[in-house]
């Protein structure tokens, strides 16, 4: 072979392994191209400001038959949080028999609220947009499939630090739906309990409308428990 090595792969056997993830397998052929994206983040850079606005509070008493309506003017204040990161992106592609082509770009990405969701579905966003408008020319379509998810910031933190049982009560007191029932078996999933992950993404398939979602998770979860 001209370009000195070749790979080779049961596409039956491996296709069932990776089956539960939701993901597909290309056939090798002898010219095998192999892309890297790899990234270089600085660490997450949070900053707050106060945000204060004026409202109005009305109290009524309709008892009364003149005026029964009294107002007073008031102001809110609040926090709003900016979780910024940026970073260095390099795409490495290896062609057999050629050299390899590396291209750099620079990432910058921040999501801002009172409780921001955290940097990385929007980092994952900027990465794809790049990649889609750097190899325009080559693709000849393009699916994608991702989930807009985001687990509390709050709760991630604790998940994070170890504290499965804070982030527990941290879901429990703020999250519903969806949110509560892909957060809690993430939680079980990091914990080893992967019976108890099970439990919680069979709940959330009934009882919420993303079906397609948890019913890949209950798949990847029975096929880590055969094993």
């Amino acid at each position: 072979m001209n370009s000195g090595y070749e790979v080779i792969q049961d596409v039956n056997s491996t296709g069932k392994l990776i089956a539960p993830f939701g993901i597909d397998q290309a056939v090798p052929t002898k010219d095998v191209t192999e892309i890297t994206v790899s990234l270089e983040l600085e660490k997450t850079n949070e900053t707050s400001r106060q945000i204060s606005e004026k409202i109005t509070l009305t109290s009524c008493n309709y008892l009364r038959e003149k005026n029964p309506c009294s107002s007073r003017s008031g102001i809110v204040r609040s926090f709003q949080t900016t979780l910024s990161k940026k970073g260095q992106a390099k795409i490495r592609i290896k062609d057999s028999g050629k050299e390899t082509i590396t291209i750099e770009f620079p990432i910058n990405v921040k999501t801002a609220g009172l409780l921001p969701g955290g940097t990385n579905i929007p980092l994952t966003q900027a990465i794809q947009n790049i990649l889609r408008k750097t190899f325009a020319p080559y693709l000849k379509s393009l699916v994608q499939e991702q989930s807009t998810f985001e687990i509390d910031k709050m709760a991630a933190d604790f998940i994070d630090s170890g504290l499965f049982e804070v982030a527990k009560l941290r879901v429990q007191g703020h999250e519903s739906g969806v949110g509560y029932y892909l957060t809690m078996g993430y939680i079980e999933e990091k914990q080893g309990n992967l019976s108890g992950a099970n439990m919680y993404y069979q709940e959330g398939e009934v009882s919420t409308s993303e079906n397609e979602l948890f019913k890949k998770s209950i798949e990847r979860i029975n096929f880590l428990l055969q094993q």
